[in-house]
């Protein structure tokens, strides 16, 4: 999680670092990254990947479930990570 992204969007930021940090097997394609950011006072997030749309898939539903457990563990007061995912 990073305090800001500022200036760029979250998907500009995610896509940078992604790239940067070369994430997954060479060869492979397989990295995986979740970029979680405050943006306007809410939690965005965003999933960036090398893999193919059906693996993506259920990446993105691993991840969504991780976010709502997440959000019951902090209760509504903190309105936890999953508040503002997208």
């Amino acid at each position: 999680m990073v305090p800001t992204v500022q200036p760029e969007t979250i998907e500009q930021y995610a896509v940078r670092a992604f790239e940067k940090w070369k994430l997954g097997r060479k060869g492979v394609d397989d990295g995986v990254l979740l970029v979680m950011a405050v943006v306007s006072g809410l939690i965005l997030w965003r999933v960036i990947s090398s893999l193919a749309v059906s693996s993506m898939a259920a990446v993105v539903a691993f991840v969504v479930s991780l976010l709502a457990g997440a959000r019951a563990t902090f209760g509504s007061g903190y309105g936890g990570v999953g508040g503002g995912g997208s």
